[in-house]
């Protein structure tokens, strides 16, 4: 059995690096066990068990056809809890679940086990990979009081700001900070500071069982009627509303506090959830199985045999530049040299026939390029370079009738929002004309790339210098005009290929 743990990612959204905590422990469990995990952004795999994490972010739908999928609910559902896309929430419904609390499942409905439907807890406990991952350094001696990690608003605010006037100095991110480079900062933390933040009853494993797993302690408020696990109960230092002020400004950083720290760490490295994990695997090796038996295959090579039996898949979305970002539901092409996830590997500057078949990456799986198919293609230049005529040809072969080419054109890096590279973009655009009307000189069939549209955007990727700036231009594949035609004649030399008025 292959675990692929797919982590969904809009571009430029960087808080979807903060389902990473939870897809290395998992990653982590199903190793140890034996099984082949891996971990990808916005790809699932036709021959793996895919566990998807972040799918209130968006879920393909082909995914749901072609692939095995299990949703890894990690948002807190039911009353107090996240307002969710009503699209998700059927997803939930309908799909394989994995939930980190079983109190989640009632929302989705947690009787979905009668339709034949997974729904099983993967709860979030120690990790032992990460316990001094940094080096070790007594907890008396770390240079950070209390850190707080997550967004911030009015509730969480005012409790800070009531912790602090108890004497204890509460560090917090200015910018969002995931993955190893914030553990290094947890590390150097007295404790971390954990205030819900929605009204819910459920208690916010995934950003609790990575901090004492890399073995600092864990201040939390209790709220009303919350819901803990056992193995946090005993590991977490807990607080109310009420007794804030004598908690922080009578027991934090005491001897006796730090004597109980290392108490309730000690218990948490007991809590590595082998037996949950090898329960888990077995119902997902039945899922597989199930899915075999529906598919009528039984592994990789009976895939393979079937698929090259079948037709092709017929590409329509093609993204040329998978290093920007891999896109689900279109095919992703590359070089072979790319460094990038990709389905295919292609070079359009060497297509001739009117129908290329293409092997992919995935086991089995082909795809047919055909002239007149494409509806969308994506292509990225870096730093202004744009694209020669021919490969725009070939490009253009290949659309359909209105298809069109969304091209970024990279403008530069600029310090502030408030300085737009107009000029920059004016260039840009006119490089882009001069390109098209030097096709039109080239090439003498009766369609041709038109510019429909053209916009300046920031790139949302943060970068300290400032902003990064594109050109969009979008080509659509439309007809000549009766002057555009006749241009063409007076400047070829063929005049634009003649009748032969036999």
């Amino acid at each position: 059995m292959k675990i692929h743990l797919v982590i969904i990612q809009p571009a430029g959204y960087i808080h979807s690096l903060g389902f990473l905590d939870s897809a290395r422990f998992l990653r982590y469990q199903f190793r140890r066990l034996g099984y082949e995990a891996t971990i990808g952004k916005n790809r699932a795999l036709p021959d793996a068990i895919n566990i998807v994490f972040g799918a209130h972010l968006g879920f393909p739908e082909s995914w749901e056809r072609d692939c095995t999928c299990v949703i890894f609910n990690q948002e807190q559902l039911g009353a107090g809890g996240a307002a969710l896309p009503p699209a998700y929430m059927e997803l939930l419904r309908r799909s394989h679940v994995l939930d980190y609390d079983a109190a989640n499942m009632p929302a989705y409905g947690d009787e979905g086990e009668k339709s034949g439907l997974l729904r099983a807890v993967a709860p979030l406990l120690c990790a032992p990979y990460l316990h001094n991952a940094n080096g070790a350094m007594e907890l008396e001696d770390r240079p950070i009081d209390l850190l707080f990690i997550g967004s911030m608003n009015q509730a969480r605010q005012q409790l800070i700001s009531r912790i602090e006037s108890c004497g204890v100095a509460v560090s917090h991110f200015d910018h969002p900070m995931y993955g190893p480079e914030r553990d290094h900062y947890v590390s150097q933390s007295k404790a971390v500071l954990n205030i819900p933040f929605y009204e819910s009853t459920r208690f916010e494993q995934t950003r609790v069982f990575n901090s004492l797993s890399v073995g600092t302690p864990v201040v939390s408020l209790r709220r009303p009627n919350l819901i803990v696990d056992q193995a946090f109960e005993r590991a977490v230092h807990w607080f109310e509303d009420e007794g804030l002020e004598n908690f922080f400004a009578l027991k934090f950083n005491t001897d006796e506090w730090f004597r109980l720290s290392r108490e309730y760490l000690t218990h948490w490295r007991v809590n590595d959830g082998y037996s949950s994990y090898q329960a888990l695997a077995q119902k997902l090796i039945q899922l597989a199985k199930h899915t075999a038996m529906a598919f009528g295959h039984c592994g990789a090579d009976k895939i393979e045999s079937i698929t090259l039996e079948s037709k092709p898949r017929v590409i329509t979305r093609l993204n040329l530049s998978p290093e920007r970002g891999y896109r689900p539901e279109w095919v992703n092409a590359g070089a072979v040299d790319s460094g990038s996830f990709k389905d295919i590997i292609l070079d359009l500057d060497s297509l001739k026939s009117s129908t290329q078949i293409i092997f992919g990456s995935d086991p089995g799986v082909r795809y047919a390029l055909i002239k007149g198919e494409l509806t969308k293609v994506y292509l990225f230049c870096h730093h202004g370079g744009l694209p020669s005529p021919s490969r725009l040809m070939a490009i253009l072969d290949f659309l359909a009738p209105q298809g069109s080419l969304i091209m970024d054109v990279s403008l530069g890096v600029f310090p502030s929002m408030d300085q737009r590279p107009n000029l920059a973009f004016a260039m840009s655009e006119g490089q882009v004309r001069l390109l098209l009307d030097e096709i039109l000189r080239l090439d003498c069939r009766d369609n041709k790339l038109a510019l429909s549209s053209c916009e300046l955007t920031n790139n949302s990727v943060a970068i300290d210098f400032g902003e990064v700036w594109l050109g969009r231009f979008t080509l659509t594949n439309s007809s000549r005009t009766p002057r555009e035609r006749v241009l063409a004649r007076m400047v070829r030399d063929d005049f634009s290929g003649l009748p032969e008025d036999t």
